[in-house]
């Protein structure tokens, strides 16, 4: 397994110096049956669903082997879909390997720019960003209070300084912000993307940036982002911290709070208070269908208050992915240089009339297709579920959606192994779903090679609530 601080002896040091090659036509052979593989799958899928993009975070670029930004140009070349949404993080979270703060947060804007911006506008397609919490700011150890931490409109002008995100609609009123939105109008879909560290902290010695949304943010989310959304439309919500405790620990979901329920009264058309005002959902006119993330480095998803919830493993080298997806997506491979590993992102492509996201994966990992609409079933009664998307089941699974116990890792500090429980159901070998307490159960078909199909189910009392 790699973590940050093996990365360097891993390879990183080979990448820098040039001997793995830098394009397909330089060598990376090794990457063509799995692009051809993804080409087609997306392809395919792009002539039922409605809309699609692909989705990397977490690149950390001073420890990634830099061939995602090529890859996604190729598949930006030999497919229909021309956006890429990056979920942040570019830069590293400490300066370890560089003799200074500035330096590492300058080498990371750099590359970021170099090996994937360029690559993928070069190809035809746009890149948009989310800001990171290490977007951009560098300490020389844990709790260092000395470090580079660049302002909010430093960050700006690297994060936004794409064809895409100039071209998206931004709050005017907050010239440094990081957070917009853009449409595919064709496609009647609405891209949110938000910050969840909207700010940095001013005094010198300890700048350094800070979690959170300011209610300022949340406003303009609310009057503008969402309240605009024309009549029938679908909206895709990306930030980067997740927001809700399965994905991310209970901390998290508290600290966001005021975030997750202006979503969850847009979805549900009803009302919420942003800086002491009111605001009032029962006109709205548009669904979301995702919430994606980054940020905890894993595969892992729920279903909260009528919104699907996803966080997407990192593409940087790091093997702190593998304990993050456990135990749904089996016994993943390390990031080695030079193999199909490397790297990890996923096509996303939506189909609205079935209501299925599909997720196709670039490197460690699985191909799957979440449901973001959910079944419902009474306590005690039992519901028979059918993979329509999985016809080879090879087992079926379930685990509750809104409570997973974190643990230290005993080998790694950043690597917390994860728990989880099935109080809420259990689901036999034929798929058929036991209620047995109120709350959400997130279902999985899997076939034999990991694949799987991943439906919530809402269970609610006898009595219906």
């Amino acid at each position: 397994m790699v973590n940050r601080r093996d990365f360097i002896g891993l390879g990183a040091g080979t990448a820098a110096s040039g001997l793995i090659p830098r394009c397909l036509a330089q060598g990376m052979d090794y990457q063509a049956p799995q692009l051809a593989r993804v080409a087609k799958r997306v392809t395919e899928l792009s002539r039922k669903t409605d809309a699609g993009f692909f989705f990397i975070t977490d690149l950390h670029v001073a420890d990634n082997f830099k061939k995602s930004g090529e890859l996604l140009a190729e598949l930006v070349r030999r497919t229909p879909i021309r956006r890429t949404i990056c979920g942040g993080d570019i830069g590293v979270a400490f300066s370890w390997k560089s003799p200074s703060d500035e330096a590492a947060v300058k080498y990371a804007a750099s590359e970021f720019r170099a090996k994937w911006v360029k690559p993928i506008e070069a190809a035809g397609g746009d890149i948009y960003t989310a800001k990171g919490n290490h977007d951009f700011s560098t300490g020389k150890n844990v709790g260092a209070t000395e470090g580079c931490t660049l302002t909010c409109r430093e960050t700006r002008d690297i994060l936004m300084d794409s064809r895409g995100c100039r071209a998206a609609v931004v709050n005017p009123d907050e010239p440094d912000s990081c957070y917009y939105y853009f449409d595919d109008s064709s496609a009647r879909f609405r891209y949110v993307v938000a910050d969840t560290t909207d700010s940095v902290r001013g005094d010198p010695p300890k700048r350094s940036i800070v979690y959170g949304m300011h209610d300022s943010q949340l406003a303009w989310m609310a009057e503008k982002a969402l309240g605009t959304v024309p009549d029938g439309w679908s909206v895709v919500v990306v930030h980067h911290v997740p927001i809700v405790g399965v994905l991310a620990d209970e901390g998290v979901e508290k600290f966001y709070a005021p975030f997750r329920q202006m979503i969850e009264a847009y979805q549900n058309r009803g009302r919420t208070r942003i800086g002491g005002r009111e605001i009032d959902f029962s006109g709205a006119r548009g669904r979301i269908v995702l919430d994606l993330t980054g940020h905890m480095h894993g595969e892992r998803q729920t279903w909260k208050n009528g919104i699907l919830h996803v966080t997407e493993p990192c593409d940087a080298a790091y093997g702190d992915y593998i304990p993050g997806s456990a135990p749904w997506c089996g016994a993943l491979p390390k990031k080695v240089g030079g193999t199909p590993f490397e790297q990890t992102f996923d096509a996303v492509q939506i189909d609205i009339g079935k209501g299925l996201v599909y997720f196709t994966r670039v490197g460690g990992g699985q191909d799957r297709v979440v449901h973001f609409m959910p079944r419902t079933v009474r306590v005690g009664d039992s519901l028979r579920l059918v993979a329509e998307n999985m016809p080879e089941v090879d087992r079926w699974a379930c685990y509750d959606g809104d409570r997973v116990t974190f643990r230290s890792h005993p080998e790694n500090r950043w690597n917390k192994l994860i728990d989880y429980h099935s109080d809420c159901a259990r689901i036999d070998g034929d798929g058929v779903l036991t209620a047995l307490k109120p709350g959400v159960t997130m279902v999985l078909a899997i076939a034999q090679d990991w694949r799987k199909e991943i439906m919530p189910v809402r269970i609610i009392g006898k009595n219906g609530t």
